[in-house]
């Protein structure tokens, strides 16, 4: 390596230190992923096929920046798997100073911008790269998501079909990020603060949130009583139609009821798999109420509900 291209690559592995660095003061959860991340980016600094994998999947992912284009797997030319998701992962905390610029010259605070793209290195220290998704991580990149206070909400939805008088218009998707309590004052905040950021995002107006989420299914409510703040959540959205599988394909029946399932392996214990939950020392109401209905033969599901967006 010829000094000037020891000095770039130093330069790189100094700008992807300063952006974990910016990262951590807004998720604590920020040293989990560090040093590997650094540890790749040095990698890259003496190994020019790793270099050039990076350099390839970064521009993969700020081409992306403002589109609704998926990124789909990045340093796919790697034949090694851990080092493939490693660059993967050192690319897309890389591509973040890129997503919070985008951000912020569409009007966006650069305060909510950077507490945006934090949800990434916050979803691999918490899930992993595969755990969360590539898909989902850079639809963050691309500046698909941004974190209004308690709540995350996603630009260019539409309402589902069965959505009544309000099914195929334009919609703000709504997520709830790993950050602590789902306090209603907090989410009453969010709601009332995230229009006007998202149409000084997209330039457009939404007419409803939408949501889908295992947090909707009614179920809880006799799990955890009106007043939990899981239930006064559901409680903000109209519950549409359940989509039921066809009960004769048993196929399409058990991949239903295995994704929902898997989903409160995944955000109610942190888990990589539901099996994994089933180990854990389940604490709470909630822990013990999921798994009490499902040791008994229950499944849990994942439910679409729509709100109106309010006008001030």
């Amino acid at each position: 390596m010829t000094p000037a291209a020891g000095a770039a690559a130093g330069a790189a592995t100094a700008s992807v230190i300063a952006t974990l660095d910016r990262l951590q003061a807004v998720e604590p959860r920020t040293a989990v992923v560090r040093e590997p991340i650094v540890g790749t980016a040095r990698r890259a600094d003496c190994d020019p096929v790793v270099r050039e994998a990076l350099g390839a999947a970064v521009a993969q992912l700020t081409a992306a920046i403002g589109t609704d284009r998926s990124v789909g797997a990045l340093a796919e030319e790697l034949p090694d798997p851990a080092t493939r998701d490693a660059v993967a992962a050192l690319a897309l905390v890389s591509a973040l100073p890129a997503a919070c610029a985008w951000v912020v010259e569409r009007g966006v605070p650069e305060q909510v911008a950077w507490a945006s793209v934090a949800d990434v290195p916050r979803k691999l220290a918490v899930y992993g790269l595969h755990g969360t998704g590539v898909d989902w991580l850079s639809g963050v990149v691309a500046g698909r998501v941004l974190t209004v206070g308690r709540l995350q909400f996603e630009r260019d939805v539409r309402v589902p079909a069965a959505g009544g008088e309000l099914a195929g218009a334009p919609a703000w998707g709504v997520h709830i990020p790993e950050i602590g309590p789902l306090d209603p004052d907090a989410c009453d905040d969010a709601f009332e603060r995230a229009p006007a950021l998202l149409e000084a995002l997209t330039g457009t107006r939404a007419a409803a949130w939408t949501c889908t989420s295992w947090l909707l299914d009614p179920r809880l409510g006799g799990l955890l009583g009106p007043e939990a703040n899981i239930v006064r959540f559901a409680g903000r959205f109209m519950l549409l139609p359940a989509v039921v599988p066809d009960p004769a394909d048993t196929l399409a029946v058990a991949v239903h009821d295995a994704e929902a399932d898997a989903g409160i392996g995944k955000f109610v214990f942190g888990a990589s798999s539901l099996a994994e939950a089933r180990r854990r020392r389940a604490v709470g109401r909630l822990q013990l109420g999921v798994l009490a209905h499902l040791d008994a033969g229950g499944h849990w599901y994942e439910r679409d509900g729509v709100a109106p967006v309010a006008r001030g």
